[in-house]
């Protein structure tokens, strides 16, 4: 999720300060969500995320394969971010 988080920044053209800012969070913590999540708490990096623009979607393990394939081959595939 932490490449997720740091392109939907980058892509929308905001520094690390201007994230912070807008999400609520400090550079620093922002920083550590970026590099290394398991040092932040996940609903922190949950909330950041949803700020940002990015979703979260679960499948249960046993259909990860078989979501993982169908996506693939959904028009567009191309332009998605690459799995974290």
């Amino acid at each position: 999720m932490a490449n997720f988080i740091r392109a939907a920044r980058t892509q929308s053209g905001l520094t690390l300060e201007d994230a912070a800012l807008a999400t609520g969070v400090a550079k620093s913590t922002l920083q550590k969500i970026e590099t290394d999540p398991s040092t932040v708490s996940f609903a922190i990096v949950l909330e950041v995320a949803r700020q940002l623009g990015v979703t979260l979607f679960a499948v249960p393990a046993e259909r990860r394969e078989i979501v993982r394939r169908m996506i693939a081959h959904l028009p567009d595939s191309s332009t998605r971010a690459p799995q974290a």
